[in-house]
């Protein structure tokens, strides 16, 4: 049961590294486009990072999902995210319903 536990914490940790690695390129990128006044590039540069933040939040969440799956059931990184995506997407409204009534509460 425990054994694809490990490869799924790396592969999840390097999935969001890569985005995150590739977030601070663009940081870096854009603060040079400021400096030489471009922008169009700037403006580009920084709808590219909103797009790899949201990209980046969902890959949080669906690797949480995975993590879950892989610690009840011990299955491998892949299934565990693709199982665990399904079992929110099919529960959606009760997970939206319980969000709500927990923020009154």
């Amino acid at each position: 049961v425990s054994f694809y536990h490990l490869g799924t914490a790396a592969f999840g940790s390097l999935i969001i590294a890569i985005v995150k690695t590739v977030r601070a390129i663009l940081t870096y990128i854009q603060k040079k486009a400021s400096k030489s006044k471009l922008r169009v590039a700037v403006v580009i540069l920084s709808v590219l990072k909103c797009l790899l933040w949201c990209v980046e939040k969902c890959l949080k969440f669906i690797n949480k999902q995975a993590y879950i799956q892989t610690a009840i059931f011990g299955y491998s990184f892949c299934k565990a995210s693709r199982i665990g995506f399904f079992l929110i997407l099919r529960n959606a409204l009760r997970i939206s319903a319980v969000s709500v009534v927990s923020q009154i509460v």
